[in-house]
């Protein structure tokens, strides 16, 4: 659901963000990590590539 309330179609994107969001405090970890790939993103659409970079600086696990 709260894939959908992002409104994020793309099935890479959305596959990406689902094994984030099976890290401890899933739904924190995924908010976070897409609000830092927008604000990096310079208005583009979100991509897998930028969800993994947001992700990487975010300094948490690998994924």
């Amino acid at each position: 659901m709260l894939l959908d309330g992002w409104n994020i179609t793309d099935p890479e994107v959305r596959k990406v963000l689902t094994g984030i969001g099976h890290k401890d405090g899933a739904l924190g970890q995924i908010d976070k990590t897409i609000k830092l790939a927008l604000m990096t993103g310079d208005g583009k659409p979100l991509t897998a590539d930028a969800i993994r970079a947001a992700w990487a600086n975010r300094d948490v696990e690998g994924l």
